[in-house]
């Protein structure tokens, strides 16, 4: 059973750096699509598990910046007499917007977990809101609009024997990162609009949106073992972990964690798939 008085104790990001890090940056053009994925979890049957992950995808994240991208996501219970919900959990620090996010070409993974919550078996429904901004916000006489948001919502199930969290299986093959969940604008353009402190996004008039394409982000197996080694790391930084952790080796890099941001290249050999 959820609790309202659940606290979210840690958020993450990772940016999954492409091996050759001193490569130049390739100039950016216009139009050119932002797209958020839902990579996990999804529309599936899982084991319980005290560290469910919950991890978003940003194409184009340098462009994403000038949309100032917010995420926030919500779990609850179909099959419990209340519907017990635990709601609110943001993924705080925007790192979308950190000066350390350069390498446009690459997916950046931002990370959450639902913390001893999908423990029992039970059906859930997770709902996830992307809020946003865009040029168009910002009015003649200096006022702002609210965000945008948007949001979605599925359903998924734990249950005994079930097969346990695997970001790489959830991601693999076509028809499967196709089923992702995602939201996409066309942005053709930046300005600065308001007080001209910030850039915006200048986003097609056109009401449709892009097609999306969440395959373009699907994670190998050494992109999924940053991500689960983090959430692991993480979980046994807390005063008194709920899983079993190993001996704290390098203090440093814990502190580098409950940061908010790790920078974690797919080669690095300690970091073992499956931590979860």
């Amino acid at each position: 059973m959820l609790s309202s008085s659940i606290v979210l104790w840690s958020i993450g990001t990772i940016l999954l750096l492409l091996p050759c890090w001193s490569a130049a940056q390739p100039a950016i053009s216009f139009p050119t699509i932002v797209e958020v994925d839902l990579m996990f979890p999804r529309n599936d049957t899982y084991a319980p598990n005290p560290l469910m992950p919950v991890v978003f995808a940003i194409q184009q994240s340098v462009i994403a910046k000038s949309l100032n991208i917010g995420l926030l996501w919500d779990l609850g219970r179909l099959d419990a007499s209340d519907n017990t919900t635990s709601s609110g959990y943001k993924i705080y620090g925007n790192p979308i917007n950190s000066q350390n996010s350069t390498i446009n070409d690459t997916p950046l993974y931002e990370y959450d977990i639902m913390y001893n919550m999908t423990i029992i078996e039970g059906t859930w429904w997770f709902r996830w809101i992307l809020s946003t901004e865009n040029c168009s916000m910002f009015l003649a006489n200096g006022s702002q609009l609210p965000n945008h948001d948007l949001w979605n919502t599925l359903i998924f199930t734990t249950k005994n024997g079930a097969k346990q969290p695997d970001l790489v299986d959830t991601t693999a093959g076509n028809d499967i990162c196709a089923s992702a969940e995602s939201f996409t604008f066309n942005v053709t353009g930046l300005s600065h609009e308001g007080n001209g402190s910030a850039t915006c996004a200048v986003l097609a008039s056109s009401a449709a949106s892009p097609a999306p394409n969440p395959c373009a982000a699907q994670m190998n197996s050494a992109y999924a073992s940053s991500v689960s080694a983090a959430i692991t790391r993480d979980a046994c930084g807390l005063p008194t972990p709920i899983v079993s952790c190993p001996p704290a080796k390098n203090e440093g890099m814990k502190t580098m964690l409950f940061g908010g941001a790790v920078w974690i290249t797919g080669a690095l050999a300690w970091l073992m798939h499956g931590t979860l």
